[in-house]
């Protein structure tokens, strides 16, 4: 899943979790392992980090991965894995999402906007609109109901 602050990542892996037991991943985490052996995470050894999880967790049939703030790694994964490997990204509008971010964070709308907008300028800053432009998917998660955004996104996956 790609998309910028407050788009609802979370929350559809989250629901692909619980309904379709999928098993959720964060990218952040693979960045951390490569840069943890003291190597520069590259696109190819993210995607075989992740590929060693996936082999030594070989009974897990499906997986989201979370956090898709740059082109290149889901790019590259999706040249390694082909159809199996889809590319999401949720579309929502700024004031959608600093409205879901105040709510969430009980805050007022002028702090929240503060928070999305720093968090998009570091997601900007990565290339994580780009991820739009190579999705096979590009979901528009605007509608206040969520189980509505679910099903209809539902129908586009299975």
């Amino acid at each position: 899943f790609g998309g910028l602050s407050e788009c609802g990542k979370s929350s559809f892996a989250e629901h692909l979790r619980v309904h379709h037991g999928f098993y959720r991943l964060k990218l952040r985490y693979f960045i951390e392992c490569v840069e943890g052996r003291g190597e520069k995470a590259t696109p190819e050894k993210v995607a075989m980090e992740l590929l060693r999880f996936v082999q030594r967790h070989y009974y897990v049939q499906r997986f989201s991965i979370e956090s898709l703030h740059d082109p290149y790694i889901p790019a590259f994964l999706k040249l390694m894995w082909g159809e199996r490997f889809k590319i999401v990204y949720l579309n929502v509008d700024k004031e959608i999402r600093c409205r879901r971010a105040a709510l969430e964070l009980g805050v007022d709308s002028s702090v929240a906007y503060a928070i999305v907008d720093g968090k998009d300028r570091a997601k900007l800053d990565r290339g994580a609109n780009l991820v739009c432009q190579i999705a096979d998917v590009v979901f528009n998660n605007a509608s206040d109901s969520l189980c509505e955004n679910l099903d209809k996104f539902e129908s586009l996956l299975f």
